[in-house]
């Protein structure tokens, strides 16, 4: 097939240049990369504040022309709290270290389950997982090799409009290709992310805020948490000023002063002694909004206060860790089997699975076997 390498600028037709699927000597299928067709562009890491949370917002939400870059740029550096991260992170695995299965017509298929158990699976899972989080993702396929998917590639949100079925390949968008085509559908999955532009959007102010606070907190720090050194003197001389300046500059890193004689300096600071606490509840309440609207509760990662508490909240969990096993149930059901069927990875009719049968411990089993022999006879070989 003649590659048409011509862009099509002014009428924005879909860009069709260097896309290829050939056989190779093996006669595994292969193609040239969507990914590297997009240019790399930069992440904005400037501070962002609420009011750029809702800029971004507002043109990510817009009918007319969707720009997601603003909000993107704002849920990477919010990633980088670490409280958020670790949020994330026990949430995913919960799903990604559950055992699964796939079925045909009922009865469980174990050559095919052993096929489906492959790296690029479990990275296939993490990436629909961050659907959650992130809001809708596109991935594709780079290579398929003697029934091995190679990777998973993660196609840029700023880069994708899911309405459209499109992939700017240029931030000015006068270059595009249409991922819904004949010649893409066979390497690209779409998922839709179950919450509206992702979880990360509904926490976005509580993070912007915990960083406020902690920044002014290290503020207070600096100003009243060392001793503020000042000199006085009634000296001119320009040496003797700059000597006495540099004595202040190496005495330590607090601050320091150097005034003439007569001069009163006062720093006003709260007159409360746990002044900090403005600062550490506003960082506790904003950690604690940010648990629940990650994984509903509190006292997975934060302190808890009782038993029955604890347990409510795990029976919360559960139901949480259901709802997101649904989810990846249903993505891999009707998006992934479909693919790799039509790939020859897998057979047609094929039905993923959790695996929710639980391993019962010595001590489970040995209670269960002394109520069965209140009624029946075991044999001792079978006990032993």
């Amino acid at each position: 097939m003649k590659n048409n390498k011509s862009y099509h600028k002014a009428s924005k037709k879909p860009y069709r240049g260097n896309y290829r699927v050939f056989k190779n000597r093996s006669g595994n299928a292969k193609k040239s990369n969507l990914l590297a067709k997009i240019q790399q562009g930069y992440r904005d890491r400037s501070r962002k504040d609420i009011k750029a949370w809702r800029d971004a917002l507002a043109l990510a939400e817009s009918k007319e022309e969707q720009n997601l870059q603003p909000l993107i740029d704002l849920y990477e550096e919010l990633l980088l709290d670490a409280h958020l991260h670790a949020q994330i992170q026990l949430r995913e695995e919960s799903t990604l270290s559950r055992n699964f299965f796939l079925s045909k017509d009922g009865e469980k298929e174990e050559e095919a389950t052993k096929v489906f158990k492959q790296p690029a699976t479990r990275q296939f899972i993490k990436l629909a997982m961050e659907a959650i989080f992130k809001g809708d993702t596109l991935m594709e396929l780079e290579e398929v090799t003697d029934k091995m998917i190679s990777n998973f590639l993660y196609i840029p949100r700023e880069n994708v409009d899911t309405a459209k079925k499109k992939v700017y390949l240029n931030p000015d968008k006068s270059k595009f290709i249409q991922y819904d085509s004949e010649g893409y559908k066979p390497w690209v999955i779409e998922i839709t992310s179950p919450v509206t532009l992702g979880l990360l959007n509904k926490v976005a102010p509580y993070v912007i805020w915990k960083r406020n606070a902690m920044q002014a907190w290290a503020e207070y720090t600096d100003i009243f948490g060392i001793p503020f050194r000042h000199a006085t003197t009634n000296a001119k001389n320009q040496k003797e000023l700059d000597q006495i300046e540099t004595m202040l500059r190496e005495m330590g890193s607090a601050s320091y002063g150097l005034f003439p004689l007569g001069t009163e300096v006062k720093i006003e600071g709260s007159q409360q002694p746990d002044a900090y606490k403005v600062f550490d509840m506003m960082v506790q309440r904003a950690n604690s909004e940010i648990s629940k609207a990650i994984n509903s509760v509190t006292m997975l990662s934060d302190n808890g206060s009782s038993k029955s508490q604890s347990e409510v909240h795990e029976r919360m969990q559960e139901r949480l860790r259901n709802s997101d096993g649904q989810f990846i149930k249903e993505v891999i059901n009707y998006k992934l089997l479909p693919l790799m069927a039509m790939h020859n990875i897998l057979p047609e009719g094929l039905e993923f699975d959790w695996d929710n049968t639980q391993a019962l411990t010595k001590e489970k089993q040995w209670e269960i076997v002394k109520e069965l022999l209140n009624t029946h006879e075991i044999p001792s070989e079978w006990i032993s």
